[in-house]
């Protein structure tokens, strides 16, 4: 008999949670997905048939990039009070995906100006930069990204990169070892960090650095072997 009324009050409560989810309007379900992208509130959404939020849920789900940018655009297009920022932004992460790195920067500059707090925004603004070869500029968003997301690695070995390719060994140096302490499990870091070292002729280092990448993936082992060679090559001539 216990059993049989904990049963029915599991029911219960599991209706009542299901009534309150219905009862959410599609808006507030919405805003809810903006937080934490979670698929499972999408395709909730999505089966709604909302022609303003399942848009954009489908635009973020689709495997295809063109539909995905029209998707997005047209989403743009009905003037959405909630989500018009991240619709920018994924455009501009989606013309970057394909190369098209002067309309990616337009979008991703709207979406900066319409939300100048999205740290992702400015990181891919970041490296658009950096592959049009505005190294200055590329360097200028990293450190917004990393001033509003301090523990961002990605934003430290990028922005490492881009000194490295400035010949700033000291700073592509700091922000290695400080993408390395935030994932020590980094084994591109580890690449990047031993052709710094190269550079400033610390062979040893380097070389510990690039046998600790082929550890951590294996696949390293044709590229960091290589620079080993060429570092022990270059230790021999010193």
């Amino acid at each position: 008999m216990k059993r049989h009324c904990i049963f029915l009050l599991f029911v219960l409560l599991t209706n009542i949670l299901y009534s309150q989810q219905g009862e959410i309007s599609t808006e507030v379900l919405f805003q809810r997905y903006l937080q934490n992208e979670d698929e499972e509130i999408a395709i909730i959404i999505i089966g709604r048939q909302d022609s303003l939020y399942s848009m954009y849920c489908e635009a973020v789900l689709s495997k295809e990039v063109n539909e995905s940018i029209g998707l997005f655009k047209n989403f743009i297009h009905l003037n959405p009070p909630y989500g018009i920022s991240q619709a920018y932004l994924w455009i501009g992460i989606m013309y970057h995906q394909i190369a098209i790195y002067d309309t990616s920067l337009m979008y991703l500059d709207t979406s900066v100006n319409l939300n100048p707090n999205d740290y992702y925004a400015y990181y891919f603004r970041a490296t658009n930069h950096g592959l049009m070869n505005n190294q200055k500029a590329a360097i200028e968003d990293y450190n917004t990204c990393i001033r509003l997301q301090p523990d961002f690695e990605l934003a430290y070995r990028m922005r490492g990169n881009t000194y490295l390719d400035l010949q700033d060994y000291p700073n592509a140096l700091t922000d290695m070892n400080k993408n390395i302490k935030l994932n020590k499990k980094d084994d591109q870091a580890y690449i990047l960090r031993g052709i710094i070292y190269a550079e400033m002729k610390e062979y040893k280092k380097a070389i510990a650095d690039w046998e600790k990448s082929k550890k951590l993936r294996p696949k390293n082992t044709r590229i960091a072997d290589e620079l080993i060679q060429n570092a022990k090559a270059e230790m021999k001539i010193k």
